[in-house]
């Protein structure tokens, strides 16, 4: 099954999922220089990664997702300390509880 940039496919009843990168793509985000309130560059971020920990099966698919989601924000001039702390901060705070990937960082 595929759905928008995300397949689904049952491998001997082992459900797995792959995402699609279309490489023409540009890697685009709101820039964080840009005049927006500091609460849009945060939400950025943890959608991504939020995004990153649904789309992925694997912990390499995970590892995989966040490094280009990590790319993506640099390329649009986020500072790697603010996206480092971003991580740390969603990951400790909700996902810790739920996920195995928390400990991935």
């Amino acid at each position: 099954m595929l759905l928008h940039n995300i397949q689904h496919n049952n491998s001997n009843g082992a459900l797995k999922t792959s995402v699609y990168h279309k490489e023409a793509a540009e890697p685009y985000v709101v820039p964080f220089g840009s005049h927006y309130p500091d609460h849009v560059f945060r939400n950025t971020i943890e959608t991504a990664i939020t995004t990153a920990v649904r789309y992925s099966t694997t912990l390499s698919q995970f590892e995989e997702e966040k490094r280009q989601m990590k790319l993506m924000f640099l390329y649009n001039g986020y500072p790697p300390r603010h996206i480092d702390r971003r991580l740390t901060k969603l990951f400790s705070k909700y996902l810790s509880k739920h996920f195995i990937f928390a400990y991935a960082l």
